[in-house]
């Protein structure tokens, strides 16, 4: 209506300038159609603008709308609906459970804890010891027994109690294997004892052995020269020469003392011949004599009695004889104890 408005006031202008002056030069009229088109570019520009704030006005009306008022509610709701499947996924998440009566008097059969709930999803509130009684009014579909736990519910695994039967024959069964570990224990102590024991029998016994064997082996050597020398001072008494002491003759000499033993004789315990010993320890000889005698004490007695002895007497004095060997054996568990050899060869 505004714009209609001026371009009837702009013609009525323009229209009273042509009757009033008739004729307008060129500059005049370029100078009032410089000034309408102006104006009319103004006005048309002004309408422009307002129509385009309108516009704008309208647009940015719906902007706020789709802004503030449809996604604000939209959001709302939205954050309600998350907000209720939180609370829906949280209630959720909580075991469920259902308990049927059940009355029993048990026994924990080893330590245990005590949960608020029928499974170790529960937190712990205590527990129970082994061999604690204790009353049970209920038991979960989850396999947990409630009890009455200073004087709330409570559950506890159903594995770990037992009645009181089982219960004993549980305490009765480890006391068993208790019992049958200690005796198994003191049996392998008694028989770690005895061998310790044995086997310092068996060392005190090769220490005596040893020990013994070292004395009868330096007696040997004392006996043997303490022989000789009254052999050679009973030659001497009878004008004979002397006789000299030979270590292989001892050898077969005291081999023939541990002989006769066995067998006290001039026979070798596999029945050969004394004189056998001289061929088996390669000593040559042309002829040879051999003396035993078993009981003596020392060599003083042991000559003593083979010098009253007519053919042991005769071994001695024998001149052709020129080498001996003496041999000495003494083991007190045996009949005689001391064993004594003399061995000739000329």
């Amino acid at each position: 209506m505004r714009r209609v408005q001026l371009c009837i006031l702009l013609l009525a202008y323009i229209f009273s300038l042509t009757a009033c002056k008739g004729t307008t030069d060129i500059s005049e009229s370029m100078s009032v159609s410089e000034i309408v088109p102006s104006e009319v570019s103004l006005e048309i520009s002004e309408t422009f603008n307002e129509s385009e704030s309108e516009t704008e006005s309208q647009g940015n009306s719906e902007e706020y709308v789709s802004e503030e008022n449809v996604p604000a509610e939209v959001s709302s709701e939205e954050n309600f609906l998350e907000e209720s499947n939180l609370e829906e996924e949280s209630v959720s998440e909580e075991p469920k459970f259902t308990v049927q009566e059940y009355r029993a008097s048990l026994f924990a059969k080893k330590a245990v804890n005590v949960r608020k709930g029928p499974s170790t999803d529960y937190e712990k509130i205590g527990g129970l010891n082994k061999g604690e009684q204790i009353q049970v009014t209920g038991i979960a579909d989850t396999g947990w027994y409630q009890i009455q736990y200073n004087g709330e519910e409570a559950y506890v695994a159903a594995s770990y109690l037992l009645d009181e039967a089982s219960y004993q024959a549980m305490i009765a069964e480890e006391e068993a294997a208790a019992l049958a570990a200690q005796q198994a224990a003191e049996q392998a102590a008694a028989e770690q004892a005895a061998a310790e024991q044995a086997a310092a029998e068996q060392a005190a016994q090769q220490q005596a052995a040893a020990e013994q064997a070292a004395a009868q082996q330096q007696a040997q050597g004392d006996y043997r020269a303490q022989v000789v020398a009254l052999m050679n001072q009973e030659r001497a008494n009878a004008g004979i020469g002397g006789i000299s002491q030979n270590a292989a003759l001892d050898a077969v000499a005291q081999l023939r003392a541990q002989e006769i033993v066995q067998s006290f004789s001039h026979t070798r315990p596999d029945g050969s011949s004394c004189f056998t010993a001289l061929d088996q320890s390669g000593v040559g000889y042309m002829t040879a004599g051999e003396n035993i005698a078993a009981g003596y004490g020392t060599p003083a007695e042991v000559m003593n009695g083979w010098m009253n002895s007519e053919g042991h007497r005769a071994n001695i004095l024998n001149g052709s004889f020129g080498q001996v060997g003496i041999g000495f054996y003494s083991d007190p568990n045996t009949p005689y104890g001391t064993y004594w050899v003399q061995v000739f060869t000329n």
